[in-house]
């Protein structure tokens, strides 16, 4: 092996030489950037997820104001006062039913 060595030229040598670390490198970038990319997928899915349950948030949010609004209203002997908060609210509730469909 040493004779093989001491038989090439020095070009040659230094490119050896050079090569090795340079392989190295571009192996050990090319992990991280597999790494890097698995990651940024992990993240944009925990986004959407987030985004999922901020709008199920606000959507079981208002179906519950509906909700207290419906039994308010039904045990009021349907007051006008809790009928005209219900509708106003039911409207409430749609959008956000609807805003949740849409996403």
């Amino acid at each position: 092996m040493s004779k093989f060595i001491y038989n090439l030229k020095i070009k040659s040598k230094l490119l050896l030489l050079v090569s090795v670390p340079i392989i190295v490198f571009l192996i050990y970038v090319g992990h991280h950037m597999l790494e890097n990319y698995d990651t940024s997928k992990a993240h944009k899915k925990i986004l959407v997820y987030t985004d999922l349950i901020k709008k199920s948030s606000s959507l079981i949010h208002e179906l519950q104001i509906e909700r207290g609004l419906s039994s308010s209203y039904l045990n009021s002997n349907e007051l006008l006062y809790f009928r005209d908060k219900l509708e106003n609210h039911r409207k409430i509730t749609d959008k956000s039913i609807n805003l949740f469909k849409v996403n």
